[in-house]
């Protein structure tokens, strides 16, 4: 075999180059997370096998190496979003993250970053500008034995690495099969299956559950008027709540309310919106989470006894995994309230008005049973775009009006958080007197489907993520009945209140206590996840986080 000439061996270490530049570009959002979690090794080892993935395709271009150079630019051109998540809430670029991509709007990407979105895009457009300046300095095209040779030698140092870690040959294909997809881009081919897969199930949803049934009936037949709505929390805090010990004065409302229970020990099914909405309102929980893709919501159950059913909410209808969307129209009518302007001309309208749509459709249907789902915006960041400014109670805050170049410090997060939680102690108190009015035997749930993370420890984590903490996974539940609803069910009152400070689930619990509460029974129905049954018995409280992890509550830091 004859040895390569001084131009082709010039050739192929100017490609040797680019590939090393271009791998240090792509692997920099993997880096940053290996280093700011100390797993050094990977970060290490994960250039060297970047590296050798990106040189494997050279012989596929070898008559035409431009085209490799420009798919080369437009996975470096991305680089920046992929990064995002590493800095703003310490996760890398997964499936689950694209699904959360997918579920949000343009106006709350720029709620979250602010001038950010545009450093994001200009960056997007530099990083492709370079690589693309750097492929022009290039080889055009190779001789066919000089790019085989280039791939070939990728391709066995790639076969190599399994070696390296064990032994055992059977071992070797998983071992190959995780390596490719533990790094960012190779890891994008489990995204764009997930994506596909979730799109699938949003379309199939209407035909699987076409014929379901939960088989509702009336425990009881009797004659007064029946209400009872789930408002459903964004992002809300079990800590943060003065009704729950926080110091601070944020639920003056709820302090003072006659009949009403909070519950101390309440785990989320999932620490992310589209991992735990679908919990709440289905059979569904965090084993089995895709339950909820072969069931109807508990619109359909109080459906089915007649009820007149609404979804109502103050969140983007749009997005297209569809976790949440397909409940959309289990019920009789969905309501969509955002995103419009509130009146500071920012993203968003507050709670405030889901207060007027629920006092409508009391009164619209003023002889009708009804159940709601009231889906809030909550205390979704920025905290101080969620309630007017009037309402701003705790200070300093941030200037509302205008972009900030960073972050506030952490006392003014707390204090725009606050204030957001706040405001909701009045929206709730609000709906609970619209309902109390009407004199209908009524309950009404308020749970939040995650927390938030407020720099609290050495971790310095803001936000909330796929990787569930404490202060994500623990969340408010409150309880309250009607005057009526207390003298006709005291029992289950009273059994609310015994089992109050039990391990409860949103996932596992919430679902089934609110049909007991409204004496409506299903098949396969399940006593012991009522909290209002004295057949109750602790959940086992799993969180549902990242590739489909399920870790125990009392395990979560």
């Amino acid at each position: 075999m004859r040895f390569p000439d001084r131009n082709t061996l010039q050739k192929a270490i100017k490609i040797y180059f680019f590939v090393s530049v271009i791998t240090v570009l792509i692997f920099l959002p993997d880096v940053v997370f290996f280093l700011k979690n100390g797993v050094y090794n990977y970060a290490v080892s994960g250039f060297v096998v970047v590296q050798l993935l990106s040189l494997m395709p050279v012989v596929l271009f070898y008559y035409n190496l431009k085209i490799y150079y420009l798919i080369a630019a437009l996975i470096c051109s991305i680089i920046p979003l992929a990064l995002l998540p590493v800095l703003l809430i310490n996760s890398q670029v997964n499936a689950e993250m694209a699904g959360l991509l997918l579920d949000t709007n343009y106006k709350e990407a720029m709620e979250l970053l602010g001038w950010r979105i545009f450093v994001v895009a200009a960056m997007i457009v530099l990083n492709f500008l370079l690589v693309i300046w750097l492929g022009r300095r290039l080889p055009k095209k190779l001789n066919f034995k000089t790019a085989a040779l280039i791939s070939g030698l990728a391709i066995l140092g790639f076969l190599a690495i399994p070696f390296l870690r064990s032994r055992d040959i059977k071992k070797h294909p998983i071992i190959l099969k995780n390596t490719f997809r533990t790094y960012y881009p190779f890891r994008m081919v489990n995204i764009f299956s997930y994506l596909y897969s979730e799109m699938q199930n949003t379309r199939n949803y209407q035909k699987v559950v076409k014929n379901f049934s939960y088989g509702a009936y009336r425990k009881t037949e009797d004659s007064p008027r029946h209400i009872h709505i789930l408002i459903i929390g964004e992002a809300s805090r079990f800590d943060h709540w003065a009704i729950n010990g926080y110091a601070r004065e944020t639920s003056p409302n709820l302090d003072s309310m006659k009949n009403l229970v909070s519950f101390s020990n309440v785990a989320s099914g999932g620490t992310m919106t589209i991992l735990s909405v679908p919990q709440l309102i289905t059979r569904a929980d965090a084993l089995n989470f895709d339950l909820h893709k072969k069931e109807k919501s508990i619109l359909e159950a109080f459906k089915e006894v007649g009820y007149k059913t609404f979804w109502i909410s103050n969140q983007s209808k749009f997005g297209l995994t569809g976790n949440i969307g397909m409940h959309y129209n289990d019920g009789d009518t969905a309501i969509f309230n955002g995103y419009g302007d509130n009146e500071s001309n920012f993203r968003g309208n507050y709670d405030s008005a889901l207060v007027d749509i629920v006092k409508n459709v009391m009164n619209q249907y003023s002889k009708e049973d009804i159940f709601m789902i009231v889906h809030t915006i909550g205390s979704h960041y920025r905290y101080l775009l969620r309630y007017p400014e009037s309402f701003t109670h705790f200070r300093p805050v941030s200037d509302r009006n205008r972009m900030s170049l960073s972050y506030p410090p952490r006392d003014i997060v707390i204090n725009e958080y606050d204030n957001s939680i706040l405001y909701t102690d009045l929206i709730i108190s609000q709906i609970i007197e619209e309902v109390k009015a009407t004199g209908a035997e009524s309950t009404v749930t308020f749970v939040s489907d995650h927390g938030e993370n407020l720099g609290d420890d050495d971790r310095k984590l803001y936000f909330h993520s796929y990787t569930p903490t404490h202060y994500t996974a623990q969340v408010p539940l409150f309880i309250w009945g009607s005057d009526l609803f207390l003298k006709k069910n005291a029992d289950k009152f009273s059994f609310l209140r015994q089992h109050k400070d039990r391990k409860i689930s949103s996932a596992d619990n919430v679902f089934h206590t609110i049909l007991d509460m409204a004496g409506i029974g299903i098949k396969n129905s399940d006593s012991t996840r009522s909290i209002a049954s004295p057949y109750f018995t602790d959940s086992r409280q799993e969180v549902l986080g990242e590739n489909g992890k399920v870790t125990p509550f009392d395990e979560i830091k």
